[in-house]
């Protein structure tokens, strides 16, 4: 068991808010290797996607989707869900949340070997246009409003190879 441990395979995904993290999270954990979150099997999860993602509402699809990957920022449950994966049957994690909650766990994501990140971040302001009309309309403007968001150089250091670098062992 802890041979597999060692050998798995846990992948990261660090985004905005509104940058699909989630759907990416999604694509990943479509092949069998993963493990995925709260389905009995692959086939169950697939069905799952495949009824959200078909209904009119796919753009929300992440709202509406019984969680097939694991958010880093659900500390409290983590390690018990670490504790539970058989590692023996699926090589390989994804697991995914926004920056605060990677800096906020990061003493224990640096002790789990075979890390990848994959880091969703939006440089130019093209992108950041695009990110920015997304959140509003997942998020609305009062929600918007009441968020305080850093400014804008620490934001594309939050979601930079930098900060990873420094702060996650990577």
């Amino acid at each position: 068991m802890i041979n597999a441990f060692l050998d798995h395979q846990s992948f990261f995904i660090c985004y905005h808010i509104g940058a699909r993290g989630t759907h990416l999270s999604n694509l990943i954990s479509l092949d069998p290797s993963f493990r995925p979150k709260n389905f009995s099997d692959h086939n169950e999860f697939y069905n799952s996607l495949h009824e959200v993602y078909g209904a009119k509402e796919s753009a929300t699809a992440h709202l509406t989707l019984k969680e097939g990957h694991f958010i880093v920022g659900e500390q409290h449950r983590f390690v018990e869900y670490l504790r539970n994966t058989n590692y023996s049957q699926y090589t390989n994690s994804v697991y995914l949340g926004h920056s605060s909650c990677f800096l906020r766990n990061s003493e224990l994501l640096n002790k789990i070997p075979n890390k990848k990140y994959i880091i969703i971040s939006a440089k130019d302001e093209h992108s950041k246009k695009i990110l920015g009309e997304r959140q509003f309309s997942l998020l609305g403007k009062d929600y918007i409003n009441a968020l305080t968001f850093p400014t804008a150089d620490v934001e594309d250091f939050l979601y930079s190879r930098e900060f990873f670098e420094r702060y996650h062992n990577v």
